[in-house]
């Protein structure tokens, strides 16, 4: 099993994820995170762990508004099965329904420091 860290694309709108592996030399992105190097092997995820802002209990998620999440889980769900996975805590978590469009990818599920939710 591979473990791969994101990357802003150049190219278009989205990420793509290339392999890490502890010690690899790394770089700075324009949004001030560490990641892989240029030459680093690009992996298409099986799993992916997606940040964010808020979520409701169907998996719709608000992100940071760029839409770079939301522009990379729908073409991989085209190419291949992904878990899509948010990491939160338990008060990003909301009972509301949270407002979503048709470009946003809904999230198959949500872990928080006390608990893992499976959305339907």
């Amino acid at each position: 099993m591979a473990c791969a860290l994101p990357v802003i694309r150049r190219d278009k709108h989205g990420l793509k994820f290339r392999r890490w592996v502890r010690g690899a030399p790394m770089t700075k992105s324009t949004f001030g995170t560490m990641e892989p190097l240029p030459d680093a092997a690009e992996i298409l995820p099986d799993i992916m762990l997606v940040p964010l802002v808020m979520i409701d209990v169907h998996g719709n998620r608000l992100g940071r508004g760029a839409g770079h999440y939301d522009a990379t889980i729908g073409p991989l769900r085209k190419k291949k099965s992904i878990l899509a996975i948010g990491i939160a805590y338990d008060w990003q978590l909301s009972e509301e329904l949270l407002p979503a469009e048709d470009h946003d990818a809904r999230l198959d599920g949500l872990v928080t420091p006390s608990q893992v939710i499976l959305f339907p």
